[in-house]
């Protein structure tokens, strides 16, 4: 791929979000260190947005990102360590011409930890000394389950090592290289990437190997490998918290990596107090990472180490309520932990006044031109806090909003909003990296939207548009990588098409079996790095029969806001009922819902938390108040895959799949697609009508940037679907909101109306159908059910499935709701075309052979 020449190639930037699970002492509970509120805590909103969005921002633009806290959310971890040999039950080590060290390492099954202990000096390493035979050093995870998996390695540095240390990862998808810098960085987990992994061992297809086939002299050293984040195994009173490791504060991080506790966070005062120890802990392991002559301030001397971290930052929202936002403050420290105004190396730390300019400005400026033109830009402040004072680099800690205001969290609760967040925190520390060492700073494109990928005559077309980053002319694609699965699994390394002006490229087949379904997805490049992937779209050669998914799902929205109309006392005695709504709507998350907390249940905006000594505490903060029960659980949203669902499903009957995009099919001639197609599949799942949230008063802290988007059923495809019922096709359309959203939603019109009644032949009945989700084939016994809650087998839940029923006596109800006996499916064959409209989404019903067996009586009753 072309080389990274304008973004953050060769910097190091550690990044932490604020806070986590902590142990408190005086309660005897592992705890939150800030309230939960509205539907979210500080601990986990500042993650979502580190760990979701601005870490593999700044690793696409070449960055190499530490972070403080466990970054992966995969709650099985798997430890292959060198003294594993070859009867572990967690897998294999294997070794060829590697020898025992005397060097201490990393050792398995000492988990959980005691205070103090430090897992990365209770067992050994090996060694490959240059000169020798050359061999291999090799671990075989045994995963307990398929999925993603976050890969770190650990070694002993020292001087005489390679700089280039060849790691090769081996994965269900392909193979990735990885050159690792073996001077410095030891006895700690270094992360390489994140790759998915089928269950079980695997030495072809699920391994990490160390070669002696570095490009740069020096011996090697082989410890442990790890994969997962896994489950806190630090111990408090006996115990760990049973929570996952990325919920857990940096503390417990920095001990599973091997830091020394009397220079990061266990010194002096600070000591014996988790609370104390966490907030210490952060900027001094940013001290501790680079060593003498800027390492811990106990010790500038210590060694560390040896990482040149370049510039640190922390993220963190603020309390307090206001008419109108918050807003966003930037903090910095002139003076630092002994008194000097400048780093030990030298430099000026007036240099943490223009990294937290540049940062607040760009968040600031990026807000109001796409979301609120009145977003409060707060103080540029000179502030004494730990983490603005202790690092000995570039440092600025962001309280980007308020959790406690309500016109701050309707913004912070919406998965586009958090993007661009990181988004613009990248952009500052870009431009500010770029200053410093002197180079043009170029933005790494967004992501490109996919179009199609369409099969023929042995090859699939890939086509794909740019997205256009109105904020930043340097932010244009000159090339795109093109990535390809095949069956079940992950994704190759990519295919790299040279050309900003590329629009499509015909690539090979490659799976032999006709049913195989191949995906792809698309990625842009320039001289900033690369943007993140586009949505995944399927092929399957088949047989005679085609059929065409137009995917028409793209919804990412906050849940259902709802803003105090009056302060006129309710008959319990309430104000102002005010906050996030989600039994009326979830709102669509970007994947994992990573912010979640549980529901909202203080909707009385009179109730104002003021501090820990008033009746409104951390437990109790007032207005906002909500429940934990969903803190640890992984809600699913919206994923990038769910055209796969669908192409698997009807592959497995032996059709032939092709994708497209709701706004490529409406370009498609009617006639020639329903000839080319005998099906045409309507992905919508939960695509619906969606307004901007409201203010707590109109026209203070307005969403003013954006307005109503996400209508299923928009004027262009609606025509489209009106001309393909004038030829003999079969349309299947399913969603949530497939009727719903044209009957009722805020677009809904006269003519949107009718074509529910005339164009897809059914009556909408309720907005939503069922609460158990379980589903009855009319003329059959057997039951389906729909994914609900909170996801199940790694699809979303569908809260409001839709109640429908024929609009004609032509049409016939196939399926309906067993809880309810609402209609859930309808077919009407009166048309030349055979319209079949199910009010859920059909990704959702659970179970590959179901999903099968349903397709098949669908598309066979009469």
């Amino acid at each position: 791929f072309p080389p990274i020449t304008g973004g953050l190639a060769g910097k190091h930037i550690v990044v932490w979000p604020s806070h986590g699970l902590y142990y408190d002492s005086a309660s005897g509970r592992w705890i939150w260190q800030r309230p939960r509120m509205f539907t979210t805590v500080e601990d986990k909103l500042t993650m979502s947005v580190v760990n979701d969005y601005l870490i593999p921002m700044l690793e696409r633009a070449g960055a190499t990102v530490i972070s403080c806290r466990e970054r992966d959310y995969q709650i099985h971890e798997v430890i292959v360590d060198d003294a594993d040999g070859e009867k572990a039950p967690q897998g294999k080590f294997q070794t060829e011409s590697f020898r025992p060290s005397s060097r201490p390492g990393f050792a398995s099954g000492k988990a959980p930890y005691a205070e103090g202990v430090n897992p990365h000096t209770l067992g050994t390493t090996h060694e490959w000394v240059q000169g020798s035979t050359s061999g291999v050093a090799r671990w075989i995870p045994n995963i307990p389950e398929s999925g993603e998996y976050a890969v770190y390695v650990s070694y002993s540095a020292a001087p005489e090592n390679s700089p280039r240390a060849h790691y090769r990862v081996r994965y269900q998808g392909g193979v990735a290289d990885f050159h690792v810098n073996q001077q410095i960085g030891g006895n700690m987990w270094v992360y390489l990437g994140t790759f998915y992994f089928a269950q079980g061992l695997s030495a072809d297809h699920g391994c990490v190997e160390l070669l002696t086939d570095s490009s740069s002299p020096g011996n090697l050293s082989a410890d442990a490998v790890k994969f997962g984040g896994g489950m806190g195994d630090v111990l408090r009173a006996g115990k760990p918290s049973g929570y996952p490791r990325y919920l857990e504060a940096a503390r417990y991080w920095m001990q599973f990596c091997g830091a020394d506790p009397q220079l990061v966070y266990a010194f002096g005062k600070h000591a014996g107090n988790d609370y104390t120890e966490d907030y210490i802990g952060r900027p001094e392991y940013v001290n501790y990472l680079l060593g003498a002559p800027c390492g811990p301030n106990e010790n500038r001397n210590a060694p560390g180490k040896g990482i040149p971290v370049d510039v640190a930052f922390a993220l963190h929202t603020d309390a307090g309520v206001s008419t109108g936002t918050v807003g966003t403050l930037a903090i910095y420290k002139l003076v630092d932990e002994k008194k000097s105004d400048h780093f030990p190396d030298g430099r000026d730390r007036m240099l943490c006044r223009d990294l937290a300019d540049l940062v607040q400005t760009q968040i600031v400026e990026d807000i109001r031109k796409k979301f609120c033109s009145t977003w409060a830009r707060r103080q540029l402040a000179d502030r004494d806090y730990a983490e603005s004072r202790r690092p000995n680099v570039p440092i600025v800690l962001i309280e980007a909003l308020s959790h406690q205001n309500y016109d701050d969290i309707k913004f912070a609760l919406d998965p586009r909003f958090r993007h661009d967040w990181a988004r613009a925190i990248y952009k500052g520390i870009l431009r500010f990296l770029a200053t410093e060492s002197g180079y043009e700073p170029i933005v790494a494109p967004l992501a490109p939207r996919i179009l199609g990928v369409r099969y023929a005559n042995g090859s699939v077309r890939i086509d794909w548009e740019p997205q256009q980053d109105e904020l930043e002319p340097s932010a244009t694609p000159t090339g795109f990588i093109v990535y390809r699965r095949i069956g079940e699994g992950g994704f190759d390394q990519g295919t790299y098409i040279a050309g900003g002006d590329k629009r499509y490229v015909d690539i090979p087949i490659q799976a032999a079996n006709p049913t195989a379904v191949e995906s792809f997805c698309v990625s842009a490049v320039n001289a900033g790095g690369e943007s993140a992937a586009s949505d995944i779209y399927c092929v399957s050669a088949g047989h005679a029969q085609r059929v065409l998914i137009v995917h028409g799902f793209d919804r990412l929205a906050p849940p259902a806001l709802v803003a105090a109309a009056s302060q006129t006392p309710d008959n319990l005695g309430g104000h102002g009922w005010e906050g996030v709504v989600r039994s009326r709507d979830r709102g669509v998350a970007d994947g994992i819902n990573s912010p979640l907390v549980g529901d909202q249940f203080d909707f009385d905006r009179s109730h104002s938390w003021v501090g820990d000594d008033s009746p409104y505490t951390n437990d109790h903060p007032g207005h906002g108040a909500s429940y934990g029960d969903l803190e640890t659980t992984q809600e699913l949203g919206r994923s990038r895959d769910l055209a796969f669902v669908h192409a698997k499903t009807f592959a497995a009957l032996g059709y032939g799949v092709d994708t497209v995009s709701a706004s490529a099919a409406v370009r498609l001639p009617a006639g020639e697609t329903a000839n080319h197609y005998s099906l045409i599949d309507f992905l919508l799942g939960e695509q619906r009508s969606t307004l901007p949230p409201p203010a707590h008063i109109a026209g203070v802290g307005d969403a003013d940037r954006y307005g109503l988007r996400y209508e299923v059923w928009p004027q262009a495809m609606r025509a489209w679907v009106k001309q393909l019922c004038e030829f003999p096709v079969t349309l299947l359309v399913s969603g949530a909101y497939v009727a719903t959203d044209p009957v009722v939603g805020p677009a809904a019109t006269a003519e949107t109306r009718a074509f529910v009644k005339d164009t897809l032949r059914c009556r909408w009945t309720c907005e939503v159908g069922s609460q158990s989700n379980d589903l009855v084939l009319r003329d059959a016994p057997a039951r389906f059910h729909v994914s609900k809650g909170v996801g199940e087998e790694g699809i979303y839940g569908v809260e409001s499935p839709g109640g429908i029923a024929p609009a004609h006596k032509t049409g016939k109800i196939l399926l309906s709701y067993a809880d309810s006996g609402v209609g859930s499916a309808v077919r009407d064959a009166s048309g030349k075309a055979s319209v079949i409209v199910l009010a859920f989404p059909f990704e959702c019903v659970v179970g590959d052979s179901a999903r099968v067996w349903l397709l098949k009586q669908l598309l066979t009753t009469k």
